[in-house]
């Protein structure tokens, strides 16, 4: 469905709250233009509204399973043609009620003030979010977790 609608690219992150009760999985969708995030975005209500589809958390280890099973809370934006979005669930897997406020600004730190405000508005600006260099810097990580001088990070 994504692609049919123009997706070309997905973004996702899966974070902890401070407080470690909560997970989150945060995304960025990338569109052909507004439009068809517009279009995309009122899909995805669709689908929600009628029960026939989900967003599913992003897993990151076992302490991060709940993701994939735990009932969650999503919100999501659009800016420009991206359509951000976020999911949280609590870290125990206990349902989360609809009107949680901790929920609620978990959601608004998210998406309003870290995607929106901050990734998306310095891309709107001109910045970048840091872009590949050629070689590997001494502080460059690896998929394994390994830094380039062969130690794990914390070690």
């Amino acid at each position: 469905m994504l692609v049919r609608l123009g997706c070309n690219q997905v973004v996702r992150a899966t974070l902890r709250t401070p407080d470690g009760d909560h997970l989150v999985t945060a995304g960025l969708f990338n569109l052909t233009d507004k439009a068809s995030a517009e279009r995309t975005r009122e899909r995805i209500r669709q689908l929600l509204d009628e029960r026939q589809g989900r967003f599913r958390g992003l897993t990151a280890g076992t302490e991060t399973d709940v993701l994939g099973t735990a009932p969650a809370r999503v919100g999501w934006q659009v800016r420009g043609h991206y359509l951000a979005y976020a999911l949280v669930v609590r870290s125990d897997g206990a349902a989360v009620k609809s009107g949680d406020p901790k929920i609620r600004e978990i959601l608004f730190d998210v998406i309003e003030l870290h995607l929106s405000k901050g990734v998306l508005q310095r891309r709107a600006d001109g910045g970048t979010a840091g872009q590949p260099t050629a070689a590997p810097t001494e502080s460059s990580g690896t998929q394994n977790g390994e830094t380039s001088d062969g130690e794990l990070p914390g070690d």
